[in-house]
């Protein structure tokens, strides 16, 4: 029983969805790791496009996803 109420948590912690988060910026592009799947058309739909227009001040233009690991993925963005 004990087992099972310690295993609990961390059972619990990997159904979370991860937040995207801000892995690179130099002022002209950042980079926003999430999941590993390309935005397509309406990218500006998205949390990631938000992280990644917060993080520009400004407008920013998607251009791709680089492949991480199985899991996550890098979101290239420009920033005007």
């Amino acid at each position: 029983m004990r087992l099972f109420i310690l295993a609990l948590p961390v059972t619990l912690a990997a159904c979370v969805a991860s937040q995207p988060m801000v892995s690179d910026y130099n002022g002209h592009m950042v980079k926003v790791v999430s999941h590993p799947y390309a935005l397509g058309d309406k990218y500006k739909q998205s949390p990631i496009y938000t992280v990644a227009k917060e993080t520009c001040g400004k407008e920013a233009v998607y251009q791709g996803v680089r492949q991480i690991n199985e899991y996550q993925g890098e979101h290239v963005f420009l920033c005007r």
